[in-house]
């Protein structure tokens, strides 16, 4: 016959690994979360000087004159790479004919990982295909 302080002990022991483990659970959950939007924030902030890059080199290149405009359509943390990559979009407009190219770039080496180009009648493609590059590279 087991004594019934050691049964006690054994079943507070079990129920405190229980919860420890919950809160260790926890405490992980926690910091994926903090890091996935540091990493969030920080993407952030070079999606906006990727813009701003491509901007000031339209503008070096054309005098301003090129009628391109730059946006960033997605800007994300990339598990694959270890890097932030954008997607930016480039509008234009040529004999009253409108034009998009969407360039996916790690903004941290700088490296252009493809692009593609859309006439107006392509554009219904445009929003599929992006969330089909994000992805591919997530």
């Amino acid at each position: 016959m087991q004594n019934p302080t050691t049964n006690a002990l054994g079943i507070f022991l079990a129920l405190l690994l229980i919860s420890g483990c919950d809160t260790l659970r926890s405490v992980k959950s926690d910091m994926q979360s903090s890091k996935a939007f540091e990493r969030k924030v920080q993407c952030e902030t070079y999606a906006s000087k990727t813009e701003q890059e491509f901007k000031d080199a339209d503008r070096e290149l054309t005098a301003g004159k090129s009628g391109i405009l730059y946006t960033v359509e997605r800007a994300f943390y990339s598990h694959k790479r270890n890097s932030c990559i954008c997607i930016l979009r480039a509008s234009s407009v040529v004999k009253g004919k409108t034009f998009e190219t969407i360039q996916t770039f790690d903004a941290l080496t700088k490296e252009d990982l493809g692009f593609k180009s859309y006439s107006s009648d392509e554009l219904r493609s445009l929003n599929a295909d992006i969330e089909e590059r994000v992805k591919s590279l997530e």
